[in-house]
C-alpha cells in the first residue's frame, strides 16, 4: 500500500507541474461534523457527533483544454473525533493533518458560477489525540496512563466526496469524508474495527 501511495504522489506531482501556469491556490476554512463507527463483523454502533473545524491551504489545476477537468490537492488541518453522550460525557478529539487528492469536473452556470462535483482519496496522521468525560480528567490516546490500552493508531486514509460551488474566485464546498482505514490498534483489548467519517461545510478563495 505505501509503494502504491508513493506512486500515486510522483504521479500527482508530475502533473501539477505539467500545467502550472493554469494553476492557483487557495484558502479554505470550515465545519466539520464527525462520527465513528465500529463493526465487530456482524453488527455496527455509532456514537454521537462531533462538531470542530477544518483549515487549510488548497492548489488547484486543470487539466483540460477547456478548463473543465481538475485536480485539487492541497494541506488542511482538520479537527475530527466522537462523543458519547448517554453514559460518561465522553468526548475525543482526534486533530488531522490531511493531504487530499480530488479529481472533479466543472460545469458553467453562466459567466460567473460553477458546479463542480469531485471524487478523491485522502491521508490523514493524528497529530494529537485527546478523550475526557465525567470520569477523566483527560489522556492522550498515543500516550495513555498506565493501565490504559492504546486504542487507536495515527494514520487515516479514506475518499472524499463532494461538490463545488464556485462564483468567481469563490468556493463553497459540501464534501462526505469515509474512512476506509480501520484506525483501532491492534491487541487484545480491540476485539472491532473502527472508522471515521465526516461531513463538512466549507469556504474559500482562490488566488
Amino acid at each position: 500500500m505505501k509503494r502504491s501511495l508513493l506512486t500515486f504522489v510522483i504521479f500527482l506531482l508530475m502533473s501539477l507541474g505539467l500545467r502550472a501556469q493554469d494553476s492557483g491556490f487557495g484558502v479554505r476554512v470550515g465545519l466539520n461534523v464527525s462520527n465513528l463507527t465500529e463493526s465487530d463483523g456482524s453488527n455496527s454502533a455509532n456514537y454521537d457527533p462531533r462538531t470542530s473545524f477544518l483549515a487549510g491551504l488548497a492548489y488547484e489545476m486543470p487539466f483540460s483544454k477547456a478548463n473543465r477537468w481538475f485536480i485539487e490537492t492541497g494541506l488542511y488541518l482538520s479537527d475530527k473525533g466522537f462523543r458519547q453522550n448517554s453514559s460518561s460525557n465522553l468526548s475525543v478529539q482526534m486533530m488531522y493533518l490531511e493531504i487530499p487528492a480530488v479529481v472533479g469536473y466543472r460545469f458553467k452556470l453562466g459567466n460567473t458560477w460553477g458546479l463542480s462535483p469531485y471524487l478523491g482519496l485522502y491521508y490523514g496522521y493524528c497529530v494529537r489525540g485527546w478523550a475526557k468525560g465525567d470520569a477523566m480528567s483527560g489522556y492522550d490516546l498515543f500516550n495513555p496512563p498506565s493501565g490504559t490500552p492504546q486504542l487507536f493508531v495515527r494514520s487515516d486514509f479514506g475518499m472524499p466526496t463532494g461538490v463545488k460551488f464556485d462564483y468567481k474566485k469563490f468556493r463553497f464546498i459540501a464534501a462526505w469524508d469515509m474512512g476506509i482505514l480501520d484506525i483501532t490498534k491492534s491487541n487484545s483489548v480491540t476485539t472491532h474495527s473502527a472508522r471515521l467519517s465526516t461531513f463538512n461545510l466549507t469556504v474559500g478563495y482562490n488566488f
